[in-house]
């Protein structure tokens, strides 16, 4: 190697740990002119398009960032940071199924680094892998065993998966490492309320809610399980308060409209069922709920919607033949 290539060799790992020390410090222009300085030198270093990438991943330039991570990998398919930052981006632009490989790959590449795997499990929950993303999480925690990050994800995917009991107990690990980490209480809360214990689900989201009390999960399952112990009223304006912070929360609005609906207040369930938007707009759930709050004003548009429904296969196809059915019991009565 040349006495020049030398030096260039040096000058780039110099702007390197130059661009990381400003990207840590906060200085992003800076960080970004030594990479592209590292880059006008040698425009096909791996591991500078990799830092670049990251940092324009980092502040929204995702067409940039995907150009520099590509570059990355294609120059050397053994970094394994460019994989996982690949990984991560390719994840926010939904391609959940590419970004799980490169996740795989920088984890085949760097078995020993925990948060390849936390990433790893982070994009299987994406993707509903949920024992996909337990297996990633142990990995994680054989490495790292006190990370309570690691630990809450863990008891989320196995939450989704059905196991409510060793949820709870990774939920209860993580509190014992962080106690006033809202978000391990409100997902605990969560778990409770799925078991029907809603006793315990109200102490751990009051709990959450102190820490944080804008927390719209929180929120939202404080107010469900208020309406479980038939506190309708509070749970009403729980949720409506949260509707006031989040408005686009379709989740909580059709919630809210359900409540309405079990109150009798069929015109204001309306309004609410009326702004969902897609895609929870075309679910058996939403449908069934805007048949029936339009039962008494529009009654002919909303038995179309309940004969459409019932040929489904789900929950809601059987609940709307039922109202179907009571509906032609009434009319035989009159």
């Amino acid at each position: 190697m040349s006495t020049q290539s030398l030096n260039d060799s040096a000058t780039i790992k110099q702007l390197n740990r130059e661009g990381v020390e400003h990207h840590l410090a906060g200085r992003l222009d800076e960080a970004a002119e030594s990479y592209h300085q590292a880059l006008r030198i040698q425009a096909d270093n791996a591991t500078t398009h990799n830092n670049l990438g990251f940092l324009l991943a980092q502040i929204g330039q995702v067409g940039d960032a995907l150009a520099h991570l590509h570059q990355a990998v294609r120059l050397n398919p053994t970094l394994a940071n460019a994989h996982a930052n690949l990984g991560q981006v390719l994840a926010m632009q939904g391609d959940l199924k590419k970004a799980a490989a490169h996740l795989v790959r920088a984890t085949d590449l760097q078995a020993s680094n925990p948060q390849n795997w936390y990433n790893l499990a982070r994009i299987r929950l994406l993707a509903d892998d949920n024992p996909g993303a337990i297996s990633a999480l142990q990995h994680a925690l054989r490495l790292d065993s006190g990370n309570p990050s690691y630990l809450r994800e863990l008891a989320k995917a196995q939450s989704l998966e059905g196991d409510y009991e060793q949820a709870i107990a990774s939920y209860n690990r993580a509190s014992e490492l962080s106690p006033d980490d809202p978000e391990t209480l409100t997902g605990k809360g969560v778990v409770f309320f799925m078991q029907h214990n809603y006793p315990a689900a109200l102490d751990s989201l009051r709990l959450a809610l102190d820490l944080q009390p804008d927390h719209p999960v929180a929120l939202r399952h404080l107010a469900l399980t208020l309406a479980a112990i038939g506190n309708v009223d509070d749970a009403v304006a729980t949720l409506e308060a949260l509707l006031e912070q989040l408005p686009e929360e379709a989740d909580t609005r059709l919630d809210l409209a359900v409540l309405l609906i079990s109150r009798q207040n069929h015109s204001q369930a309306l309004i609410h069922l009326r702004q969902i938007s897609r895609p929870l707009r075309d679910t058996g759930r939403a449908r069934f709920y805007l048949a029936v709050a339009m039962l008494e004003q529009e009654r002919e548009q909303a038995i179309t919607i309940l004969k459409s429904l019932s040929k489904g296969d789900d929950g809601y196809a059987d609940r709307a033949r039922e109202q179907l059915k009571f509906l032609r019991s009434q009319e035989n009565l009159l």
